[in-house]
C-alpha cells in the first residue's frame, strides 16, 4: 500500500507493503550472534508447576516459557531517558509516532587523536569515534530537500567489522563524541537510532555523557522536563548494507514492558519526494 503524506513544506510518497527490518533477531538458548557489554546471552526455559510442563516435546499440551533477555546486550532495543535517571522512568512513555519521517547516514568513524572533536568520558586517543563534522557531511550529501526529520539512522558499522556476527563485547566499537551528539540536538532529532551498541564508549568510567547530551541531562538525580521525556534511543540496529542513504519513513514498534529499555523491532519503509499535485 502506497501512502502519501505532507512534512513540512514537501509531499511524500512510501511503500508500506515492503518493510525493511532493522532489528537483529534475539534467538535465546543458541550461540548469539549479536552481544554486547559481555551481558549473558537471552535463555527461555519451560515453566513447571506441579505435573505441568510448558513444553510439548516433553508431554505439555502447549509451550509455555520464561525469557530472560538483556535488552541492551542481546539485541536491537530502543532506551527512553530513564536508562540514566534515578527516577525509573519506562521507554514505553516515550512511545513514538506509528510512522516518522526518518533520515538514514552513512559514516565512517576516525580516530579521537586524529580529529578536533571532544569527549567527554574516559576516552583513548585510539578510539574511534563518530564525529559531528561526518555527520553534517553526510547530511549535506543526502538532505537535497531541506528537510528536518524527527528520526535519525546513523550507519557507522557498515565497513568496520567486516564479520558477520555483532560480537561487541570487549571490542570498544565506536561512539560519538560530544560534539556529534550536540550536532543531533541541535537537528531538532527525537529519536536516534544506529548499529552500534552504545551511543557512548564501551568503558566511559560511568559518565555515559552522549546519552546525558542526548536527554539535556547534567546528572543522574536530574529530572527530565518537556520534551526530552519524549526522546529514544535505539541501538544495536541491523542495518542492511545496501540501503541506500536518503528519507524513509521509521515504523519503531515496542513491546508494552515497563522498563528503561526493551528489545524493539524498527523498520523503514523506502519513501521519495513528489510533486503536489493539488
Amino acid at each position: 500500500m502506497w501512502v502519501r503524506f505532507q512534512f513540512e513544506n514537501n509531499w511524500i510518497m512510501a511503500d508500506t507493503s515492503k518493510p525493511i527490518s532493522l532489528a537483529h533477531q534475539i534467538v535465546p538458548n543458541e550461540e548469539p550472534t549479536v552481544s554486547a557489554f559481555y551481558l549473558s546471552a537471552a535463555t527461555s526455559t519451560p515453566v513447571e508447576a506441579g505435573e505441568f510442563v510448558g513444553d510439548t516435546r516433553r508431554g505439555g499440551s502447549v509451550n509455555c516459557e520464561v525469557l530472560h533477555i538483556a535488552p541492551h546486550g542481546n539485541g536491537t532495543h530502543t532506551e527512553g531517558v530513564g536508562h540514566i535517571t534515578d527516577a525509573r522512568i519506562p521507554v514505553t512513555n516515550a512511545l513514538p509516532a506509528p510512522l516518522m519521517l526518518t533520515m538514514l547516514l552513512d559514516v565512517a568513524p576516525v580516530r579521537l587523536k586524529d580529529v578536533k572533536e571532544t569527549y567527554s568520558g574516559q576516552h583513548d586517543g585510539e578510539d574511534w569515534v563518530i564525529t559531528a563534522r561526518a555527520l553534517e557531511n553526510a547530511w549535506q550529501k543526502s538532505n537535497t530537500f531541506d528537510l528536518s526529520p524527527p528520526a535519525f539512522v546513523i550507519r557507522a558499522c557498515k565497513d568496520f567489522f567486516r564479520d558477520e556476527a555483532a560480537l561487541f563485547s570487549g571490542r570498544n566499537p565506536p561512539y560519538f563524541t560530544d560534539q556529534a551528539m550536540g550536532w543531533i540536538r541541535a537537528m531538532g532529532a527525537s529519536h536516534l537510532l544506529t548499529d552500534i551498541p552504545s551511543v557512548d564508549r564501551e568503558d566511559d568510567g560511568g559518565g555515559v555523557c552522549a546519552h546525558r547530551i542526548f536527554w539535556e541531562l547534567e546528572n543522574k538525580t536530574d529530572e527530565p522536563t518537556g520534551e526530552a521525556k519524549a526522546r529514544t534511543i535505539t541501538e544495536l540496529c541491523n542495518i542492511p548494507k545496501e540501503l541506500s542513504e536518503g528519507i524513509y519513513l521509521l515504523n519503531l514498534q515496542l513491546p508494552p514492558v515497563k522498563s528503561d529499555a526493551v528489545p524493539s523491532w524498527p523498520m523503514l519503509y523506502e519513501a521519495q519526494l513528489v510533486e503536489n499535485d493539488g
